[in-house]
Parts: C-alpha cells; structure tokens; sequence
C-alpha cells in the first residue's frame, strides 16, 4: 500500500469518526422518542384495563377483575422503567402527568372496591412515578 494513500486515510478518519458520532447521537435519540411513545401507549392499555375492570366489578367477575390487574400492573411496570431511563422534554412530562392523573383517578375509585396486594403493588409503581416527576 502507497504511503500517500495511507496518508490520505489518515487525514480522513477525525471526519469519519465525527459523522459516527452523529449517527449514534441520532439513533440514540430516534431509539429514546420510541421508547417514550411506546411507554405512552403502555399507559393508555393500563387506563383501559381499569375501565374494564370497572366493567367486570358491575359482573363481580373477580377472576377477570385479577386478570385485569395483572395487565395493569405490568403496563406500569414497562412504562416505568422507561420513564426511570429517558429525560424527557418538558412536553413529555406534560403527556406523562396527565395520563398517570387519569390513572390514579381510576384506580383510587378500584381500589375502595378492590383492596388486596395487587392493588398495592400498583400504587407503589405510581408513588414511584410522582417520586421521578417530583
């Protein structure tokens, strides 16, 4: 191999390493604005597993009532977890709050009707979520 030519390799690789940098820093931010609408969504299957419980509750169909919960449960789990990993911009923020609000407002009207540890587990996972907006 010429010694210019490895020269010119050389010269070139701050500016291959620079737009390396770039691609990852867009990936990265491409990966973090996914995960956050994903977590956004999680939030609405919880909210509309509450109002399907609040359904089964009128059946007193508690076997569907546990299902329910379980899928509460893990919807906040998956969202939280990204929650705990990606800074949000303060639109975000706003999108989060207002879904977990809504959340609560169910849950503290399931939770007269449906006390046990299931229950529990879920307004721990959304008394971590306050601590991280707090």
């Amino acid at each position: 191999m010429p010694k210019r030519r490895i020269a010119n390799e050389q010269a070139e690789l701050p500016r291959r390493a620079t737009d390396a940098l770039k691609t990852a820093r867009s990936a990265g931010k491409s990966f973090d604005d996914a995960a956050i609408t994903f977590s956004l969504t999680k939030l609405d299957v919880a909210v509309t597993f509450c109002k399907v419980c609040t359904v089964a509750l009128a059946f007193s169909s508690h076997t569907k009532i546990d299902r329910e919960l379980e899928h509460v449960e893990h919807a906040l789990v998956s969202a939280l977890r990204t929650r705990e990993k990606v800074k949000l911009k303060p639109h975000r923020q706003n999108q989060f709050r207002e879904k977990v609000e809504q959340l609560e407002a169910l849950l503290s009207l399931l939770a007269e009707r449906v006390p046990g540890p299931k229950m529990q587990g879920i307004e721990r996972c959304l008394t971590r979520f306050k601590f991280i907006e707090g």
